[in-house]
């Protein structure tokens, strides 16, 4: 990971079947991870924070470490779920399009 970056990792849930980890990234002092952008919704060009590109590989970075613990043997044709936990890995100051640069 490069130097500034910070993780928190929370842990969730209360049974075997149902854990949940939270993985908060939080950018070097005074980087904003997004930028201004837009983007299709709907068929109109809307101002969206998009992120940037190098931001973008530590996020699908991080996933990838997280995703290299867990287990996943669902099969939902057949409505059967296993899972040893749910992750969710997002930037910690949840960027809105006002914080964007």
């Amino acid at each position: 990971m490069p130097a500034g970056y910070g993780l928190r990792v929370n842990q969730t849930g209360s049974s075997g079947s149902h854990q949940s980890l939270n993985v908060l990234i939080s950018p070097p002092e005074g980087h904003k991870p997004h930028f201004r952008g837009q983007q299709m919704v709907f068929g109109d060009l809307e101002e969206a924070p998009l992120e940037k590109p190098a931001d973008s590989i530590v996020r699908d970075r991080i996933e990838q470490i997280v995703g290299s613990y867990n287990r996943d043997t669902s099969n939902s044709q057949v409505d059967y779920f296993n899972r040893r936990f749910y992750e969710h890995v997002r930037w910690a100051d949840d960027v809105r399009l006002a914080g964007a640069e």
